[in-house]
């Protein structure tokens, strides 16, 4: 059980991560400005982009 909470856990952090960077698209900051921030890779910051277009 308690894997299965940290799992949910992580998955939550990786969300709000997520949701972060596309506002910091949204803002019009760089991919690589939003990977010093946030810590995701350049690939799912693409990807964000991508369906934000």
């Amino acid at each position: 059980m308690q894997k299965g909470i940290e799992k949910g856990m992580e998955k939550g952090k990786k969300e709000a991560l997520l949701m972060t960077a596309k506002n910091m698209i949204n803002m019009g900051m760089s991919e690589s400005d939003i990977a010093k921030a946030t810590g995701l890779k350049n690939t799912d910051i693409k990807r964000l982009k991508s369906k934000n277009e």
